[in-house]
């Protein structure tokens, strides 16, 4: 009787299908980790708009009103200068409100054109609006996209 002589080895189309199943696994954890990280992005946000909600109360705690948008976007003055405490030409900051930033992290500040501002977890600077007669000053961030011309991605403190 002859014996047939087998050879060991894998062939190429189980190379193929193995690659391709490695491939899948792998675009399903990018993705799954994309998910992840915007998540995280989003709760620091949300986060960070509690921290700089505190802040508001205090300053309006202490100087009876709420910093006003429009006079600060006419001046060129960023909230983080408002509340902080930074020289300009409006009220400097609240102590509690200046502590509470100083203490939030690399997180929450980023340098922005080359000023301190208070950012999203995108890095992006939050917008503030406030108008005289609301009740509570809005924060709004740009979003994953980090352009405030689509209100799609947007993160609003006023919607959570």
């Amino acid at each position: 009787m002859e014996s047939r002589g087998y050879k060991r080895g894998v062939t190429l189309i189980e190379m193929m299908i193995v690659i391709s199943i490695i491939a899948l696994l792998v675009s399903i954890a990018l993705v799954g980790a994309e998910v992840v990280d915007r998540h995280g992005k989003e709760e620091l946000t949300r986060g960070n708009f509690l921290l700089v909600e505190t802040a508001l109360a205090d300053y309006h705690e202490f100087y009876g009103w709420y910093p006003d948008s429009v006079q600060m976007a006419k001046d060129s003055v960023s909230l983080y200068k408002v509340l902080s405490g930074v020289p300009s030409g409006v009220p400097s900051g609240v102590p509690s409100s200046r502590e509470l930033l100083r203490n939030s992290g690399s997180s929450m500040i980023k340098m922005v054109k080359g000023h301190p501002e208070i950012c999203d977890g995108w890095g992006t600077a939050l917008d503030y609006r406030y108008v005289a007669g609301q009740t509570f000053p809005e924060l709004i961030s740009a979003g994953p996209d980090r352009t405030f011309d689509g209100m799609a991605d947007n993160i609003s403190s006023k919607r959570q």
